[in-house]
């Protein structure tokens, strides 16, 4: 249990580490397309980070995978298309675009799609895990309610018992002091 747990901090910095990387990239492209119109410079920055993303997410379907919850295979979908955007991407680039059915789409149009393709998927999980969340706070708001319901029940039998033992000990009592009432009047009477 302690080892999920590290594995889970782990991995949960590794996501981390790559969302600081993509808004260091999204930070630098948008201030370095303000300032210089230099589009060389700038793609082949681009097709660097589109590298180094690639090499990220696969590192992190890698552990996605080895986590087998159905949680996880929104985030190894939404990875794979960030990973087959990437390569497109750079693939594009290295051949000056793709063409698809007389459409001919830039490098950073690939991967802005597939960018949103991820989000899509990532928020779907999210969605998924909420609902999973508010399902798993229903069960566990039903079984205390059916553990209070088993107290309830338990403290009536004890009240019931503690009655039954009172009543009891009231008899006896009662009981004891008319014999003892009885044996004093017989006592009275023969003497």
């Amino acid at each position: 249990d302690r080892f999920c747990f590290l594995d889970k901090r782990r991995l949960n910095k590794q996501v981390i580490i790559v969302e600081y990387i993509i808004l260091c990239f999204s930070l630098f492209s948008f201030f370095f397309s303000i300032g210089s119109e230099n589009y060389v410079v700038r793609e082949n920055i681009y097709v660097v980070f589109s590298g180094l993303m690639t090499l990220a997410t696969l590192a992190i379907i890698y552990r996605f995978l080895r986590r087998r919850e159905v949680l996880y295979n929104f985030a190894i979908v939404g990875s794979l298309l960030i990973t087959l955007g990437s390569f497109l991407s750079i693939l594009a680039y290295n051949s000056g675009g793709i063409h698809i059915a007389g459409i001919s789409l830039h490098p950073i149009s690939i991967f802005q799609l597939t960018v949103v393709l991820e989000l899509l998927c990532f928020t779907t999980g999210l969605a998924f895990k909420s609902r999973l969340d508010a399902r798993e706070q229903i069960i566990s708001q039903q079984e205390l309610i059916f553990r209070m319901t088993e107290n309830q029940n338990l403290q009536l039998k004890l009240n019931t018992i503690r009655d039954d033992i009172a009543r009891d000990l009231h008899d006896e009592v009662g009981s004891t002091l008319s014999s003892i009432s009885m044996y004093s009047e017989a006592m009275q009477n023969s003497l």
